[in-house]
């Protein structure tokens, strides 16, 4: 038998004519029904309507709440091979990144500074779960940062890890840290 058009219903309102596709649009929060039966040439409604229920939930707009630690910034975290350990903490799924600037004074002229911006790979975290996010120094950044150490400069480091949950919430934790000749 052909089908004329379709009739559809939400929330147990009265079948009326419809399009397929149909977009429901400024849906309340809370519990939803929404049937569709197809109409045949005579226009006889088709007895068993197809039928679809959801739930829309209000959005999310809490921030994750996250945590950052430096690891050991010693010998062989930093120095030997130019890498800058954080260990961070998302209370909630998220993804997490770190960014961290470096200012490391010239140990000749005086009152000039060298500046590098660092950024870590994107890392996806389960809730509570501790992960590991790398920054890692160029061979050139490394021994600027070496020669301000050794001619006892010290290098000021900020770091910033972003977490970001499945809803486009994002949050920080800010750490800035002072490295010393004792990092060699």
């Amino acid at each position: 038998v052909p089908v004329a058009g379709f009739q559809c219903s939400l929330d147990g309102a009265a079948f009326a004519t419809c399009t397929s596709p149909t977009t429901l649009t400024t849906l309340t929060v809370g519990n939803h029904a929404f049937r569709v039966r197809a109409v045949e040439n005579t226009g006889t409604p088709d007895a068993t309507p197809a039928s679809y229920t959801w739930t829309v939930t209000p959005p999310d707009t809490e921030r994750p709440r996250v945590t950052n630690s430096v690891g050991p910034v010693g010998k062989l975290t930093f120095a030997r091979n130019g890498a800058l350990v954080i260990n961070a903490r998302c209370d909630e799924r998220c993804t997490m990144i770190a960014k961290a600037t470096l200012i490391a004074p010239n140990p000749v002229r005086r009152g000039s500074q060298r500046a590098f911006t660092l950024r870590s790979k994107t890392v996806d975290s389960a809730a509570g779960a501790t992960s590991r996010l790398r920054l890692a120094l160029s061979a050139r950044q490394l021994r600027i940062v070496r020669n301000s150490l050794r001619a006892g400069k010290k290098v000021r480091v900020t770091v910033t890890v972003i977490g970001t949950d499945a809803s486009g919430n994002a949050s920080n934790a800010l750490r800035t840290l002072v490295l010393t000749k004792k990092n060699l």
